[in-house]
């Protein structure tokens, strides 16, 4: 997943900007450093002792509120994309970026190489979800793969048309708190594998219903509170996703109206 960070920028300002709720924010600033080499940070999560673990365009940090520490120079080396960050339920971190999918070992610290270990082609992972069982999904611009923690083993690949997979494009992937997968890819629309099914549902946009998706090249993903799902799109705006009842509600610039979203854009690069 590429700056969840941004993403939620997006969303405070864009429903701000819906319904008119004034909220003032204060940041603190931590410029590129000695410690901190980068100034673009793609993602960033929280383990269970508080560390905050950033992924950034020179590799892989964590800070402790205090100093910054970058990791495993070895394997992440200079100018090299950590696009998302994933802590599973045994409190450890898998890493993918431009080079595959890497693991650590919080106890130990220690950084494995999944993508060599189970003798994957080279490719860039793009997003990382845990399945409610433990299993973690893998998206990557040649398609969705599922892995057993544990042994380090593949489970399964999913590519266009198996199971029915719109697109091998994968974007986004978030797990929803029905444990349903949704799949956000880069020209085949959103996809969406409940539990237990058999099949991927996809939703795309049909130019003669105004409740569909607005566009099939989608970016990000979020669930909000009352288990919709918003769909960010490149250059269709904002979608929200009602999964009881299968329909988009959309959200657009609209240059006559102030309170509209200010730009056709609803993703991050």
């Amino acid at each position: 997943m590429v700056s969840r960070i941004t993403v939620s920028a997006f969303l405070i300002h864009s429903f701000l900007s819906l319904f008119g709720q004034p909220l003032q924010f204060r940041f603190h600033t931590y410029p590129p450093t000695g410690d901190l080499e980068s100034n673009i940070i793609y993602c960033i999560n929280e383990d269970r002792m508080g560390f905050i673990w950033l992924g950034t365009n020179n590799g892989l940090y964590r800070f402790d509120g205090i100093d910054f520490k970058r990791y495993a120079r070895s394997i992440f080396t200079a100018n090299v994309d950590v696009n998302d960050i994933l802590v599973d339920k045994h409190g450890d971190l898998w890493i993918g970026g431009v080079n595959g999918l890497w693991h650590m070992d919080r106890g130990t610290e220690q950084i494995t190489s999944i993508w060599e270990e189970i003798s994957l082609p080279p490719s860039i992972v793009t997003s990382l979800a845990a399945h409610r069982d433990g299993s973690i999904w893998v998206g990557t611009h040649e398609g969705l793969y599922q892995l057993d923690p544990v042994g380090h083993q593949l489970i399964a690949v999913y590519r266009a048309d198996t199971m029915g997979l719109s697109s091998d494009d994968v974007f986004d992937l978030h797990v929803d708190r029905e444990g349903s997968l949704w799949v956000a890819t880069a020209a085949g629309g959103l996809n969406r594998l409940a539990p237990e099914a058999s099949e991927f549902v996809s939703y795309q946009n049909d130019p003669l219903d105004r409740y569909s998706i607005s566009s099939n090249v989608l970016r990000n993903l979020a669930e909000t509170m009352d288990g919709k799902i918003l769909v960010g799109t490149e250059e269709q705006g904002l979608n929200l996703l009602d999964p009881k009842t299968a329909r988009f509600n959309r959200f657009n610039h609209d240059p006559k109206n102030s309170n509209s979203l200010s730009t056709t854009s609803a993703f991050t690069p």
